[in-house]
């Protein structure tokens, strides 16, 4: 695998997208990654997804692929995206053994889903929206009991 020749590790690579540009919706999903095999017979590829700059908020698992002579497959590797905003990314494609094929492809990542983090705001901020709607709920009933007490109790007289 090691002797394979620069002008075969050539015939098998990553297509560029139009725009490079893909929005994942979700904290778990699928980044479509499209390889073309030029060569006459069928290739095992592996297809690496990892932050330009180191990220904790993501990651992908690697994904093995058979990919058949003179084809193009499209190959969704699954990723963990836990916050909001933008991310680069390079994806590469190589032997499962390791040797890199074809050229690494810059992408950038947007992330719409809530993360961990914003899903704690929300969910404390829904807690206290609610807290504040009990309490103004039970000072208003407390306040119409009271008007009825007074309503109802004997008014006072005034002696002179």
């Amino acid at each position: 695998e090691h002797r394979i020749s620069r002008g075969i590790r050539a015939r098998i690579y990553l297509v560029r997208p139009s725009d490079g540009s893909y929005t994942i919706t979700s904290t778990n999903s699928q980044l479509p990654v499209t390889v073309w095999n030029r060569l006459p017979d069928e290739v095992v590829v592996r297809i690496d997804i990892a932050p330009v700059i180191n990220s904790p908020d993501f990651t992908a698992k690697s994904t093995d692929r058979m990919i058949k002579p003179n084809s193009k497959v499209q190959v969704r590797v699954p990723t963990h995206f836990d916050r909001v905003g933008r991310i680069s990314v390079l994806v590469t494609v190589s032997t499962t053994s390791g040797l890199t094929l074809g050229n690494s492809i810059q992408l950038t990542v947007r992330g719409t889903a809530l993360g961990t983090i914003g899903v704690v705001i929300t969910v404390v901020a829904a807690g206290v929206l609610a807290l504040a709607l009990l309490v103004r709920y039970t000072r208003r009933v407390q306040r119409l009991r009271r008007k009825r007490r007074n309503a109802e109790s004997p008014a006072a007289t005034v002696t002179e």
